[in-house]
């Protein structure tokens, strides 16, 4: 961590320099596009829905509170009217609540016509899923892209232990709710020949090696980290099983100052300390969004599934490097390549692929994950 504040100046010195580029991309006209974004409601989520919004695409936001779902929705027209509906630079620092936009600036061309629907999704429970999915499906014949972003760390004190269906409460949320809705809307999604967005993390270099046994115990410390790893093998897996119908990517957001930290105690010294943390190192919403925004929104070869726009054949080498097909983008800049610690919290740039750390056997792994959680869900046959 130490390292990586260090290389921060050097960096910006060779971005000004133009030794290190901004990494550009062609997008899709997102005019008219349906968008599923959960967890929408604040944070990363909310200046998803926002961006996706200013594009002229319909999102649908997908918030476990209708509630404050709304007063979401109306903060995110009330920063297009302030904008000029769509003039103006995006995601400057501070994004919600620090004078920014909520929209991220990664170069997507902004139309009216956008809109926003509020609808109830749960995904730690399972009923809730269905009944989301079963209005979607009454709602609109196709889905372009599916953002799964919702997620939480567990260290809020009103955080259950459990899920309505009696397991870790974080791991159902962040993954095995996503998978569901995932299989749900598959069809969906194939007729539009759509993709799937994951929210993964850094905290996926810590996940349990073997992902199968995170499906074996309802209560476990680790179950944060092994969500986020559990997104890599679902995209990986998604990639091969739906090939030339549906695209994959899993995105890290970066260290991100949004309400995912609000279980932390800003309590004497240790919490003032927390916050200036927060407010001289972590990116704000409308940066950490940037991942998230661009692999929806990006243009992809239709030929070839996966292999991006820009940066297309340095991802097609990393690709043979690694073995894998899991498609991921990352904030910051990573010298050479190196993913520890500028992957924590490195130089923050334009989104680019980086490889992520998934383990030897990945495909038979995957294979097996995806069946697994295919019984637990009750997707099987």
């Amino acid at each position: 961590m130490i390292y990586s504040i260090f290389t921060i100046p050097l960096v910006a010195v060779l971005k000004l320099l133009g030794v290190i580029r901004r990494q550009e991309y062609r997008f899709e006209d997102m005019r008219g596009k349906v968008v599923v974004v959960t967890g929408s409601s604040s944070g990363v989520g909310l200046c998803t829905a926002a961006s996706l919004h200013a594009s002229g695409a319909t999102v649908i936001m997908a918030c476990r509170s209708v509630e404050r779902g709304e007063r979401a929705k109306k903060e995110i027209l009330e920063d297009w009217e302030r904008r000029g509906g769509g003039g103006g630079g995006g995601g400057g620092r501070g994004g919600r609540g620090g004078g920014g936009s909520l929209v991220a600036d990664v170069g997507l061309e902004p139309h009216h016509g956008g809109q926003l629907i509020v609808k109830e999704l749960d995904t730690s429970d399972f009923d809730s899923v269905r009944s989301f999915t079963a209005d979607m499906k009454e709602s609109f014949s196709e889905l372009h892209v599916l953002v799964n972003n919702a997620g939480t760390n567990g260290k809020d004190a009103s955080t259950p232990q459990l899920s309505k269906q009696g397991r870790d409460y974080v791991f159902e949320t962040n993954f095995v709710g996503h998978f569901l809705l995932t299989l749900c809307l598959e069809g969906m999604l194939r007729r539009a020949r759509g993709r799937v967005v994951n929210l993964s993390s850094v905290m996926h270099h810590w996940g349990t090696k073997d992902v199968t046994r995170t499906l074996k115990s309802a209560r476990r410390k680790n179950s944060y980290r092994d969500s986020k790893l559990a997104m890599l093998h679902f995209t990986a897996e998604i990639s091969r099983r739906w090939k030339g119908d549906v695209a994959a990517i899993a995105v890290n957001p970066g260290f991100v100052s949004s309400d995912i930290w609000r279980g932390v105690s800003r309590q004497g010294v240790k919490g003032w300390l927390f916050d200036r943390f927060l407010s001289f190192l972590a990116l704000c919403p409308a940066e950490g969004c940037a991942t998230s925004v661009v692999a929806a929104a990006m243009q992809l070869n239709s030929k070839e599934e996966g292999k991006a726009g820009g940066g297309q054949a340095s991802r097609k080498k990393e690709i043979q490097r690694t073995r894998h097909e899991c498609l991921y983008l990352v904030p910051y800049v990573l010298p050479a390549g190196i993913r520890l610690p500028f992957e924590v919290m490195g130089p923050f740039m334009h989104p680019r692929w980086a490889t992520p750390r998934l383990p030897a056997g990945e495909v038979e792994i995957s294979s097996r994950f995806w069946e697994m959680c295919e019984e637990v869900t009750g997707m099987k046959g």
